[in-house]
């Protein structure tokens, strides 16, 4: 017999992505790598000198830096909601995930939009 939070397994994922020092990757836990989003073949493994500085910067996002969904995202887990294997997605200008718990599911998104700073630096004018 499935159990109720298996569901959180199944199907494809997106990677999230993280801001580090300029420069956006993809963070790929399966090959413990934070891979380059504009060149996936650039990539710093986790096992690294600055791939350890990377992860400590990743995975120790404090509070205050954090968007409103990530904070009700971690609110909710602390109330026992369980996120889906495909963990938080940043696609397209959003972030969002789902949460499971005693077969509800609730879903958390935000939009974001990036100003003119944001883009001259990310895609500089030639």
């Amino acid at each position: 017999m499935k159990q109720k939070n298996d569901i959180k397994n199944c199907g494809p994922r997106r990677l999230p992505i993280a801001q580090l020092n300029g420069v956006f990757y993809y963070v790929d836990e399966r090959l413990k790598q934070f891979r380059e989003v504009t060149n996936p073949h650039n990539y710093v493994d986790f096992d690294t000198e600055s791939g350890r500085k990377l992860c400590n910067d990743y995975y120790s996002l404090e509070e205050e830096d954090m968007c409103s969904a990530e904070r009700i995202t971690n609110m909710l887990k602390k109330e026992g909601w369980i996120e889906q294997r495909a963990g938080t997605n940043y696609i397209n200008g959003t972030i969002g995930t789902n949460l499971l718990r005693d077969g509800e599911v609730i879903t958390i998104q935000q939009d974001f939009f990036p100003d003119e700073e944001f883009i001259e630096q990310q895609w500089p004018e030639q």
